[in-house]
């Protein structure tokens, strides 16, 4: 059974996904922590992988002494008498010798001597002897906590930013459309939809007065105002939002081309950082226009 310790890491690396680093390049937090959360979520990939496999490596690994009649199972270890990083491991109760147990009797570090069993000991001598499963996981998952740093130089922080760069488009595109939304969403989207055609016919009646525009007439007569000045009022405010939605698509293609050339960490972390301002540039066009 795993110690207490040991478990907790393990559900907590194992409770961070790709879905956390998505919400965290959606949100406001910078790209340090993104790039943390993004690690996190690839040991935790890897962690995964060890749990799955980690009994049949154990049944590889041992294979020829499991094959055997007889071997030991070592079920703990513990730090032998004047070292600081040396372990003995104590063999499964079926090696103990409980004849000649001395509950008095301790050694430096104050553990209780136990006595093995010759049988036993001329197997561990044959090398016939291996850890438990349990405490053979709790090795695998103890010497990969120890050596996260070093896992972490694996990482290909490559896929790191093209994920990043990708959520960072959609995050821009998102705000891009909700900024244009507060426009637009005033208007039923049927009545929207003739905007293009209520514009080709404005300006070919001031061209033109003999112009064919049904449209164009049919509101004028409808709304019981003069077809001149309804065609000025549609311009007039086709070229507002043209204005508008022009500088908001320029600033949202401005910041889609920042992010197509970012291809390192430090230029993903300062675009990142400009970005954060495409916001309110888009929700500034619209306060001013």
């Amino acid at each position: 059974m795993l110690d207490l310790n040991i478990e907790n890491q393990v559900n907590e690396l194992l409770s961070i996904s790709m879905k956390d680093v998505i919400e965290k390049v959606h949100s406001e937090s910078t790209e340090p922590e993104i790039r943390k959360t993004w690690e996190d979520a690839k040991l935790a990939e890897k962690l995964e992988n060890i749990l799955v496999n980690i009994e049949n490596e154990y049944k590889e690994k041992y294979k020829d002494i499991l094959s055997k009649n007889k071997y030991v199972v070592y079920v703990e270890k513990r730090l032998k008498p004047f070292t600081v990083d040396e372990y003995e491991y104590i063999p499964s109760e079926d090696c103990i010798d409980k004849d000649n147990i001395d509950l008095d009797t301790v050694d430096e570090f104050g553990n209780p001597v136990i006595n093995i069993k010759e049988e036993c000991k001329e197997l561990i001598e044959q090398g016939l002897a291996i850890p438990s499963l349990d405490l053979y996981k709790r090795e695998v998952l103890e010497d990969f906590f120890n050596n996260l740093e070093e896992y972490k130089k694996d990482l290909n922080y490559n896929e790191y930013v093209n994920l990043v760069k990708t959520e960072a488009i959609k995050v821009v595109n998102d705000e891009f459309s909700k900024a244009l939304d507060l426009i637009t969403n005033k208007y039923p989207e049927h009545e929207r939809l003739t905007w293009p055609q209520q514009k080709t016919e404005a300006l070919a009646y001031k061209q033109d007065p003999n112009a064919n525009t049904p449209l164009l007439d049919n509101m004028a007569e409808a709304r019981n105002v003069p077809k001149d000045i309804l065609a000025d009022k549609i311009i007039e405010k086709a070229m507002a939002y043209e204005t508008i939605s022009g500088k908001a698509v320029g600033y949202r293609q401005l910041a889609e081309d920042m992010l197509n050339g970012v291809t390192t960490i430090d230029e993903l972390n300062n675009v990142i950082e400009t970005l954060r301002g495409f916001k309110n540039k888009f929700y500034e066009i619209l306060n001013n226009s």
